[in-house]
């Protein structure tokens, strides 16, 4: 029986090869069968139906597979990968099973460190890599996902004895950098918090703003003021959003929609606030005018208005405006 699977799942994966899928399809069903499918063709059906994109197949397969064999974490681990990237978590899952059977495997306890990191349960992962560094003090993978750990232990010495050998052994990952500039800085090491901030690439950093932020504190530390400056004012033009002028423009219209006109008016300010936008000081004006009543205010925003037309090429615009200023004057 054994020799009919061999033969079997031989021709199967020929028939895939050369795009015969439903010759495949049915070896494959032959192999599953017969009473030799065990471990080893289920695991072959497996990686053939993944490599070719059948991923629900793939993982019945490996689910079988690790019901043959309950010994082995390898079919949990072909799970994980295949679950990257999905929304439904079942890759925690199967790596938390595969975990539990070898705690000490280094793959599955940075993969699934990596996974509680990306949560915030320091704890968790602090747990999860304790045995894999037990069982392999020297693995630079498992080291450096203790950084954000011992980070949030505050044991910024290990942080900083860690980093700088992963540096020496050519890891300048912005991951790594900002751990040793955010050490650096917590053990009043200003200098080498600068340092170690700017060896990370603005392009690379997925948060340019702490970024910026966390020079601009360290350069206050080394009363670097001018830089702090610098940094901050990069870090509060990224923390507002181009568009938020527009944001609120389109809040005072809604209020105004519905004739809450206090709160629409406090939106069109708020507004300016980040852009001396025409159209909201005209907004402004209008308001004031035509539903509030207060003539003081709208001429001042008419005003204010004005002064942002380019009188040449909107003359007639303009003197719409002279012209609504005048008869509110009067």
């Amino acid at each position: 029986m054994k020799k009919i699977a061999l033969f079997l799942m031989t021709l199967m994966s020929a028939q895939f090869v050369l795009g015969q899928d439903t010759l495949a399809v049915d070896s494959v069903q032959s192999v599953v069968k017969s009473d030799s499918a065990g471990f080893p063709e289920l695991t072959k059906l497996a990686e053939d139906h993944a490599s070719r994109g059948y991923m629900n197949k793939a993982r019945s397969y490996y689910l079988a597979a690790a019901k043959a064999d309950s010994t082995s974490i390898l079919p949990y681990k072909r799970l994980s990968e295949l679950e990257k990237g999905s929304p439904t978590g079942r890759r925690l899952t199967y790596l938390e099973l595969a975990h539990k059977m070898d705690p000490v495997d280094a793959d599955i306890a940075s993969e699934l460190a990596a996974l509680y990191l990306e949560n915030k349960d320091f704890k968790r992962a602090a747990a999860v890599l304790a045995p894999a560094l037990n069982a392999d003090a020297e693995n630079l993978r498992l080291r450096r996902l203790m950084m954000p750990v011992d980070l949030e232990n505050r044991k910024y010495r290990e942080v900083i004895k860690t980093g700088q050998v992963l540096l020496s052994e050519g890891d300048s990952t912005v991951m790594v950098l900002d751990h040793l500039g955010k050490a650096y800085y917590l053990t009043l090491d200003y200098r080498n918090a600068v340092k170690h901030f700017l060896m990370i690439p603005e392009t690379m950093s997925s948060d340019k703003e702490a970024l910026y932020y966390d020079l601009a504190r360290s350069y206050r530390g080394i009363r670097d003021y001018k830089s702090a400056i610098a940094y901050l004012e990069k870090a509060i033009n990224l923390g507002v959003s181009p568009r938020a002028a527009s944001y609120y423009g389109l809040l005072g219209d809604s209020y105004e929609q519905i004739q809450q006109n206090e709160p629409a008016t406090k939106a069109y300010k708020r507004g300016l606030d980040f852009e001396n936008d025409g159209s909201l000081l005209y907004n402004i004006a209008l308001l004031y005018e035509m539903k509030l009543g207060d003539k003081k205010n709208a001429i001042d925003y008419y005003e204010r208005y004005l002064k942002t037309i380019d009188e040449k090429k909107k003359a007639k615009q303009a003197n719409f405006i002279k012209n609504k200023i005048a008869e509110l004057k009067r």
